[in-house]
Order: structure tokens, then C-alpha cells, then sequence
């Protein structure tokens, strides 16, 4: 049998374990949301991501199917259960690929396309947090629907770890991770504005965790995504992998958001051929100029 990681000290790594159900038109983009969220492992020390596989035929994940209404008061109840018939199906996965290692996380998040009745988009039971976002829209972005995930993912991790963070924690809005947002249309400012209040930095402090305020400053800045044009830096990885952070808004690229991005790689074409061109003229003038000068 699995056996889960022990929360022995706050200091040590947390596992996250993800599953991601049916995502509908984001299914295309899966390749482009896993790395950027294995990526973050590489950012800080207090989390670590990995995808764990999913069993579709399960009756709980069958549940939050793409655009699905879940209600989610009976969906606490059904946690538990879940949880216990998950843990068999990873044991029997690791039974079959002899796999070494048995041991994996005791905090889950699962990613999911569908939609809570009461129009909510998380909730947290028996170390389960669950995302459902089939209410996202487009005029929701900036930031991209990907965006909306990575940052919300860290959001529940930190409810997973950290009890005195795990419901909303203050009123207004700071724009802090941890503000209250009951709804997803609210959301977009904590996101935007990548920031961690004194007070929840104060709680995450003392609670142990003493370098994550640090750690997270930096994924919520995005700064280490880079530009959708710079091929060795997250984004320009996964705009190789069909997915533009910075012009595709939502499930995927729609006509003028292509036709943008190709308008500007045609720019950026277009100016490095012009110097080309203008470096190649004064090159040859002054060539000729020298030669002339020879004689």
C-alpha cells in the first residue's frame, strides 16, 4: 500500500499531487499547463508539483466533466470515499509498473473544467482541494484562462499546508493571493497584481514557513515567464507548445489572436531583414568608399 509523506515539520518539501479531469478545449493545451506548473518546482522549495494519473472511469472524477454543474456541499461528502478508492488505484498502478518508490502526497489538487452551484470555483476537504472553472470567460483576461490555474493552484496549496490560510482570510481586496473572491470574476485582481499581504506573510511566518512569502513574491511577479519570443524561457516553450501566454486569452487561440502573433513575428521578420539590408548598404559604401580611396 501507498503511504503518505508525514506533515512532520512545516520546513520540509510539500508534495502536490495534480489531477487533471476533463478540461474540454483545454485538453489541447495540457502539454503547455504541465510545464508550467513543474516548472514552479524549480522556483522554490516549499512545493512540489507532480501529475499524478487519473482514473477516468472513476465516478467522482466523471463527476467534474467539462461545463458539468457539481453541487458542491454533496461533493464534500463524497471526498473521503474518493480518496480512499484513489489510494488503491495508484497502489495498483505502482503494483503494475513496478514502480520503487511508494510513497506520494497526502495533499491533492484536482483541476477541472466544471462548474459548482453555488458559482464558487474551490473547495477544500480531507487534504482534497478542488478547482472548478467552467465559469471562466473571456472577458475574465487578462490574464490567460493557464495563468488563472498556475496561480489558483498555488493559492490551494497554500490552503492545504497552512490551516489558519485555508478559508478566505481577509475582506477587502488587496489585491493578496489570499483575498476574498467568492467568485472567479474577482479573481483576476489577486492575479494581476502578484502579491502576498504583510498579514498573510505574518501567518505564513508563523506557521514555520518562513521562506515561502519570499518564494512566493517571485512566482506571482511572473517576471521568470519571460516573453512569448524568447525560445529559452517558459513562454516562448509553450507558445512552441500551441499556447501564446501574452495573446491567447482562453481555451484556445481564436482567429485574430493567431493572426495577431503572426503579424508580429512578421514585424520582428521584417525589422531584423530591414537593418540586414541597411547594415549590408553601409557595409558596401563603405568598401567602396575605402577602394576609391586607394587608388
Amino acid at each position: 500500500m501507498i503511504t503518505a509523506i508525514e506533515n512532520s515539520t512545516p520546513k520540509q518539501v510539500r508534495r502536490i499531487g495534480i489531477l487533471l479531469g476533463d478540461l474540454g478545449m483545454l485538453n489541447r493545451n495540457r502539454a503547455a499547463l504541465q510545464f508550467l506548473v513543474l516548472q514552479m518546482n524549480t522556483l522554490q522549495q516549499t512545493f512540489e508539483y507532480e501529475f499524478l494519473p487519473v482514473d477516468d472511469n472513476d465516478e467522482f472524477i466523471q463527476k467534474f466533466s467539462n461545463q458539468r454543474y457539481v453541487e458542491m456541499n454533496g461533493s464534500k461528502n463524497e471526498v473521503q470515499p474518493f480518496l480512499q478508492n484513489y489510494q488503491k488505484y495508484l497502489s495498483s498502478e505502482i503494483q503494475d509498473y513496478s514502480i520503487k518508490e511508494k510513497t506520494l502526497s497526502s495533499h491533492f489538487i484536482l483541476v477541472s473544467m466544471a462548474c459548482f452551484d453555488n458559482h464558487h470555483y474551490s473547495m477544500i476537504a480531507h487534504n482534497l482541494a478542488i478547482l472548478a472553472l467552467g465559469n471562466w470567460k473571456r472577458y475574465m483576461a487578462p490574464p490567460s484562462l493557464i495563468e488563472f490555474i498556475l496561480m489558483l493552484i498555488v493559492r490551494e496549496s497554500i490552503a492545504l499546508v497552512c490551516q489558519p490560510l485555508e478559508s478566505s482570510v481577509h475582506l477587502g481586496t488587496r489585491g493578496c493571493l489570499c483575498d476574498f473572491t467568492p467568485f472567479l470574476d474577482e479573481v483576476r485582481l489577486k492575479i494581476l497584481n502578484g502579491f502576498i499581504c504583510h498579514s498573510c506573510c505574518t501567518t505564513l511566518k508563523s506557521e514555520g514557513f518562513r521562506e515561502l512569502p519570499q518564494e512566493l513574491q517571485l512566482l506571482l511577479k511572473k517576471d521568470w515567464l519571460g516573453k512569448a519570443n524568447e525560445p529559452e524561457k517558459p513562454a516562448g516553450i509553450v507558445a512552441h507548445l500551441g499556447y501564446d501566454l501574452f495573446t491567447t486569452k482562453g481555451l484556445k487561440a481564436t482567429w485574430w489572436e493567431i493572426s495577431k502573433r503572426t503579424l508580429q513575428e512578421e514585424w520582428l521578420k521584417s525589422l531584423l531583414t530591414l537593418l540586414i539590408t541597411v547594415l549590408g548598404a553601409i557595409l558596401v559604401g563603405f568598401l567602396v568608399l575605402r577602394l576609391g580611396l586607394s587608388k
